[in-house]
This record gives C-alpha cells, sequence and structure tokens, in this order.
C-alpha cells in the first residue's frame, strides 16, 4: 500500500502545474533573437516554458493555450491595435508578468481586453495596461491571482462608455490584491462570483470604485477608493465581508461612500468613510452588521431606507457630518446600539456623563427631521443646510409634531477613538484629493476639521457631472 501511495504522488507531481519547469526552455523574444514575436514563440513552445520578451513594441494579438510563462524585460510592449483582445489566455497555470499592454478593441458589447483570462490557476502580475477598454478580464475562470498591476481607462470617455479595470464574471476563489486602477468605468466587477479576496487595491476616478452583483461569500479589505461616483456597492449579494477599507470623497449625483442595496448578513467594520456626498445608504439591505466604522466629514452619514431591516450599527464613530441619518418614511426597525450599554459616537450630542463610565445618559435620535422631509418630497435637496431647515429642525426637536421613525442610540459614547494610523496612511495624498498632513493619535474630530476643503467643494459641486 506505501508503494502505491508513493507511485500515486509521483504522478500527480508529474500532473501538477510548474513540474516541468526545472528543465524549462526559455525562449528569447525581440528583433536581435530567435522569434521575432510573441506568437512565434508560442507556437514553438511547450507546457513548462519561459518566454522572455526583450524590449520593442509587438504589435500582435497573443494567444496562450499552453502552461507557459509570459515575462516581459523592462520597455517590452504588446500593441493589439484596434480591435480584440491584446492577450487572451486559454490555458491553466499560465503567468504573465511584466509586461506593458495597450491597445485592444473599444467594443463593450465584446468585452474587448487588455487581458482576458478563460482559465483557471492562473497568475497575472506586474504588469501595467494603458488605454485599454477592459483591464483584466476572468471570464469563468477560477482561482486566478491577480496582483501588482496597473490598469489606465480610457479617461477621455464618458464613464459609461469605458470598460471595467478588473471584472470577475462566473469565477470563484480568485485573488485581486495590490492593483491601482486609474479611471474606469467600474474599478472592481464581480458578477456571479463568490468566495473571492480583493485587498489592498487602489482605485480612482471611476464610476463605481468595486461593485458587487449577485455574489456572495466574498471578502474585501484594505482597499482605498477615492474620487469615485460611489466608493462601492454591493447589491443582491450575501455574507461579504467589508473591512479596513477607505471610501473617500464620493461626489455627484447619487454619490455614496458606502452602499448597500439588496445585501443580506454583511459584515462592515473597520472602515474610513469619509468626505462623501453621503457616507452609508442602505436599501433593502437586511441583516447586516455595521460596527467600529469612522464616518466622518461626509454631507450626510447616513441614508437608510425603510426596505432595511434588522441592522445593527454599534461602536461607529460618526464626527462633523453636515447632517446626520435620514430615514424614509416607514416602519425602521434597526439597531443603534448592541442592547446593553455601547451605543456610538455622535458628534452632535449634547448629552452628559454624570456617572463618568463613557457612556451618555440620555438617549441620542441621530435622524435628521429633514431628511425624512426629503424622502417625501425630493424637491427640498434645494434647501439643504439653509437656515430655514435649521429652524424647522430646531423646533420640531422642541416640540415634535411630526410621526417619523427614529435613530435611536440609547446608549451615545461620549468620546470618539482614534483614526487607525495605517488607515490614514492608506488614504494619503493623491491627485484627486488635496494633500492631508495626520497625526497617528488624531482623533476622527481633529481628522475631520483637516478635510474642511474637501466638504466645502463638494458642496460646490454637488448634483454636478464628474470630470
Amino acid at each position: 500500500m506505501r508503494r502505491w501511495a508513493t507511485v500515486a504522488c509521483c504522478v500527480l507531481a508529474a500532473l501538477a502545474p510548474g513540474f516541468e519547469r526545472a528543465g524549462a526552455a526559455v525562449l528569447e523574444v525581440g528583433s536581435a533573437t530567435t522569434y521575432p514575436t510573441i506568437s512565434a514563440a508560442l507556437n514553438a513552445a511547450s507546457n513548462g516554458d519561459v518566454i522572455r520578451v526583450h524590449p520593442g513594441v509587438y504589435r500582435e494579438n497573443v494567444i496562450i493555450d499552453k502552461r507557459v510563462v509570459l515575462e516581459g524585460l523592462p520597455g517590452a510592449v504588446v500593441d493589439g491595435g484596434p480591435e480584440g483582445d491584446v492577450i487572451t489566455i486559454k490555458a491553466n497555470g499560465v503567468t504573465v508578468r511584466g509586461m506593458t499592454v495597450v491597445g485592444g478593441g473599444h467594443r463593450l458589447w465584446r468585452d474587448e481586453s487588455g487581458i482576458k483570462v478563460l482559465g483557471n490557476d492562473n497568475v497575472i502580475e506586474r504588469n501595467t495596461l494603458r488605454r485599454v477598454l477592459f483591464g483584466i478580464h476572468v471570464w469563468g475562470g477560477h482561482a486566478n491571482v491577480i496582483r501588482h498591476n496597473r490598469i489606465e481607462g480610457l479617461a477621455e470617455l464618458i464613464e459609461h462608455d469605458r470598460g471595467d479595470g478588473i471584472r470577475l464574471y462566473n469565477s470563484n476563489g480568485n485573488v485581486v490584491e495590490h492593483n491601482h486602477i486609474i479611471t474606469p468605468r467600474d474599478g472592481i466587477y464581480v458578477e456571479f462570483a463568490s468566495h473571492n479576496r480583493i485587498a489592498s487595491n487602489r482605485i480612482e476616478r471611476g464610476r463605481i470604485g468595486l461593485h458587487y452583483m449577485f455574489s456572495d461569500d466574498n471578502v474585501f479589505e484594505e482597499n482605498v477608493f477615492v474620487g469615485n461616483g460611489v466608493a462601492s456597492a454591493i447589491m443582491y449579494s450575501k455574507r461579504l465581508v467589508v473591512r479596513r477599507n477607505v471610501f473617500a470623497k464620493s461626489y455627484g449625483y447619487g454619490a455614496y461612500g458606502l452602499f448597500l442595496k439588496d445585501a443580506d448578513g454583511a459584515m462592515v467594520e473597520d472602515n474610513l468613510v469619509l468626505a462623501n456626498e453621503t457616507g452609508l445608504s442602505l436599501d433593502f439591505a437586511v441583516r447586516c452588521t455595521l460596527r467600529n466604522n469612522f464616518v466622518a466629514a461626509n454631507e450626510i452619514a447616513a441614508r437608510i431606507l425603510a426596505s432595511s431591516q434588522d441592522n445593527v450599527f454599534v461602536a461607529n464613530t460618526f464626527a462633523a457630518n453636515g447632517e446626520g441619518v435620514y430615514l424614509s418614511p416607514g416602519n425602521h426597525r434597526q439597531r443603534w446600539d448592541d442592547g446593553v450599554g455601547r451605543g456610538n459616537y455622535w458628534s452632535q450630542y449634547r448629552g452628559y456623563d454624570l456617572d463618568g463610565n463613557g457612556v451618555g445618559d440620555v438617549p441620542f435620535d441621530a435622524s435628521e427631521v429633514f431628511g425624512h422631509l426629503v424622502e417625501s418630497y425630493p424637491e427640498l435637496k434645494l434647501f439643504f443646510q439653509s437656515p430655514a431647515v435649521a429652524a424647522v429642525a430646531l423646533a420640531e426637536r422642541a416640540f415634535p409634531l411630526l410621526d417619523r421613525p427614529q435613530a435611536l442610540d440609547r446608549y451615545p459614547v461620549m468620546r470618539p477613538r482614534p483614526v487607525p494610523r495605517d488607515l490614514l496612511d492608506r488614504l494619503g495624498a493623491s491627485e484627486a484629493q488635496q494633500p492631508v498632513a495626520w497625526s497617528a493619535t488624531v482623533s476622527v474630530a481633529a481628522c475631520v476639521a483637516g478635510f474642511g476643503i474637501l466638504r466645502a467643494g463638494g458642496r460646490r459641486r454637488r448634483g454636478g457631472r464628474r470630470g
């Protein structure tokens, strides 16, 4: 039996990806080498070989149907011309690294891409993709790794005419990490794709930074979304983990930091939601938990429709937002504390703490009367933060007359927690925002003061189109 086990192990090893690498041939591609084109080298290659591309521009559409490593030296550019996919990976176990990919078609209905992945267990790393419609498009492939790539979309087109930076369709078990995506339609789009990990990516100036559709049991963490229309949208998906991300400076009509639409059972924790038109938006979100998040310097802290039920908000910090919580008319069933003595921090809270336990002795209603009215009469948005609105809010708090839902925190916390330094460092300074100097021990309220210029700029752009 032991002998048969040994034989079986040897057979499995021989079939495993990378087994032939010990004796792999290296095929050199370049004007002064054996192979003048990448396609010529691929035709001659065997599974396990390495195709090394020397500096130069290679005008071809590459199809990889063998398990090889395609490695570009600095200055190696593959130009796909005016139509089609630039690189198509049909095999399993392929690695593409170090290439600069440009060109390809602009036909959205064909999903023309810089790199299209149809196979499994491939690695796409350290590539630069420029002026591509879709960047890296995984269609039906599973367990691929996409990391350390830079993808630049077609900035001259309006957002709806661009492609996505990275798209996973009907694709499970992938890892997407440490990619930098600029001016896409959607930065990372995930549809009918489960059990993926999306981590440490940075996405700027797109329509939606991260967009989930019908994709369950995914984890996305430690990403940065800045200067997008919507930082992140989770739609028709279950059991997602949303942890330690930065959702910053989403602006324009319907701009949200984090949008939960038909989301079930999401865990949203330890995120920084900063300087957006609306920080959090929930529509048909059910059984979600939002805890330990920092929601600061947004025009509106949160907007929640009555279609959303049984969500829990606890240990969050809401600081220096222009407005608090907007609740639509209807029967709301949310929890704004843990039920045993701990709620959230609200910078608008004016209560007291006589026993010194760090929790206010008076409950706090974070809902805004103006938000309630706007949900019924959207045209009232014209009076946002006007003196008349402030007078109505003051009168309503003194003499409540409207039958409206409340965001009642029974145990408001008296002091904010400091923003973790790594979240601030990850946000950093970019071309999409004003540089800000942060302190390692800064509280959320102090952090927000440094972003006053962002809020002022956001007000000037309310309702406008993004550039």
